[in-house]
C-alpha cells in the first residue's frame, strides 16, 4: 500500500488487435475548436494506464475499464504494423500525437516496447510527431539509433503540481515530480523543444500562485519553451472519483473547497469562467516574463494564448507533412488551419477542404492526385 491508500500491484500485460484505424483526429467540431489537426495514435484503449489519475477524463468514460479493478492492463500489439499500412497509403500526414488517452510509457514492458517500435515506424516515414507523457521511462526513446538527430519530434510533459505530495494523491503510480523536471532538462540540453504541461490545475488545490510561480521559474531555468495548461472540467463521475481518492485520505475538506470553485456551465463543472480568464492572462503573463510561450488548453479561446505561437502546441516543427516521390514524408506547413495556414487561396499542403474539415476525413489525406503538385517544402 502506498501513502495514498492505493494498493500497488503488478499489472499483467492483456494483448489486444486493433481492428480500426490507427490515425484519428480530434472529435471537436467547428465552430468552436482551438486544436489544429492533429493524428491521434493511441497504444491503449481509453482508461488503460497505471497511473490511476484520479482526475482522468479517460476513466470516466463509460466503456473504459479500470485497470486496478482487474490488476490488468491492456494494449493494442499492432499499432506500428497499422501504423506502417496507413503512412504508406497516405500523401498528407498531419503531426502525430500520442496520446490523447493514456501514457505510451506507463511502467508495463509490452506497452513501452509497442511505443518504441512504433516510434521507429514514424521515424523511417519522417513524419512529425510529439509524445505526451507524465513518465521518465519516455528517455528510452534517446536509444533509438539516429532520434537524437531527429528533426521533427517534442516532447510534452505533463507536471501537474510542483509539491510531489499532492502528485501522490493526485496521480499515484505516476513519476515523481523532480523525475518529471530531469526528463525535461536532459532532453532540452540534447535540442529538443519541450513543453511543460501544467494541466490540470485543480481550484481548491493545486492552484497555489506561489507553487505555480516555482514550477515556471524551474521551466524556464532548464530550457522549456512552452507553457500549457488548464483548469479542466468534471462531469459527475469524475468529480465523485476525485471525492473518492481525497476521503481515502481524510481530505474532506480539502474536496470541499475543490467542488465550491467549479460550477455547472454548458452540462460541465468548471472554474467560472471570470475566475479562469484572470488565472490565464495572469499566467500567460508571468510565462512571457520568463522568456517562454503560453496557451491554454481548450477551455478558452486563442486570444488568451502568446500571439508569436503558430499553433497551441507551441512547437515550430509541427507539422503537416507531404509524401515525396522517395515515399518518406516533408514538412509544407504547421498543420494550424484555424489559426495560421500561410495561403488559404492557394494552401501548400493542396487540400483546401482542410480548413473547414475538423474531424477531417481519410480520403483527404490519402488523395493521389496531390503528389504532383509542386509546393516549397519547408526546411
Amino acid at each position: 500500500m502506498n501513502n495514498c491508500g492505493v494498493k500497488r500491484v503488478m499489472f499483467k500485460a492483456i494483448p489486444l488487435i486493433l481492428q480500426g484505424r490507427v490515425i484519428h483526429d480530434f472529435s471537436y467540431r467547428l465552430p468552436r475548436r482551438k486544436c489544429p489537426h492533429m493524428g491521434l495514435v493511441n497504444m491503449t484503449p481509453a482508461g488503460q494506464c497505471t497511473h490511476l489519475c484520479s482526475y482522468c477524463y479517460a476513466r470516466g468514460y463509460r466503456w473504459s475499464v479500470h485497470p486496478e479493478k482487474t490488476n490488468e492492463v491492456r494494449y493494442y500489439t499492432n499499432i506500428a504494423q497499422k501504423l506502417d499500412e496507413e503512412l504508406s497509403q497516405m500523401s498528407l500526414c498531419p503531426p502525430l500525437y500520442l496520446s490523447a488517452t493514456t501514457d505510451v510509457f506507463q511502467p508495463v514492458d509490452e506497452i513501452i516496447q509497442s511505443t518504441l517500435a512504433t516510434t521507429k515506424t514514424m521515424m523511417r516515414f519522417r513524419v512529425a510527431f510529439h509524445i505526451v507523457t507524465r513518465s521518465k521511462l519516455v528517455r528510452k526513446i534517446l536509444e533509438i539509433p539516429g532520434f537524437t538527430s531527429y528533426p521533427y519530434f517534442f516532447l510534452e510533459m505533463s507536471v501537474e503540481t510542483i509539491d510531489d505530495e499532492k502528485r501522490r494523491i493526485l496521480s499515484p503510480n505516476s513519476t515523481p515530480i523532480k523525475d518529471r523536471i530531469e526528463t525535461l532538462r536532459l532532453f532540452a540540453s540534447r535540442g529538443f523543444y519541450t513543453v511543460m504541461r501544467i494541466d490540470p490545475v485543480i481550484f481548491g488545490y493545486s492552484n497555489n500562485q506561489n507553487e505555480i510561480m516555482q514550477l515556471l521559474e524551474e521551466a524556464s531555468k532548464i530550457g522549456v519553451k512552452h507553457i500549457i495548461t488548464s483548469t479542466t472540467r468534471f462531469d459527475a463521475q469524475g468529480m465523485q472519483a476525485l471525492r473518492d481518492r481525497l476521503s481515502k485520505e481524510g481530505m474532506e475538506k480539502e474536496f470541499q473547497r475543490i467542488k465550491e470553485s467549479y460550477a455547472r456551465e454548458e452540462g460541465w463543472l468548471k472554474v467560472p469562467r471570470k475566475k479562469r480568464e484572470e488565472f490565464h492572462l495572469n499566467l500567460k503573463a508571468e510565462t512571457e516574463r520568463l522568456g517562454m510561450t503560453y496557451s491554454v488548453c481548450i477551455e478558452l479561446d486563442k486570444s488568451f494564448d502568446s500571439t508569436s505561437i503558430s499553433n497551441c502546441e507551441g512547437s515550430p516543427n509541427s507539422y503537416m507533412m507531404m509524401k515525396t516521390k522517395e515515399g518518406f514524408f516533408k514538412p509544407v506547413c504547421n498543420a494550424d488551419c484555424i489559426r495560421s495556414c500561410p495561403n488559404r487561396k492557394a494552401p501548400p499542403c493542396g487540400a483546401p477542404q482542410l480548413e473547414v474539415q475538423y474531424p477531417y476525413e481519410l480520403k483527404t489525406l490519402q488523395s493521389r492526385a496531390r503528389s504532383s503538385i509542386q509546393v516549397e517544402l519547408c526546411p
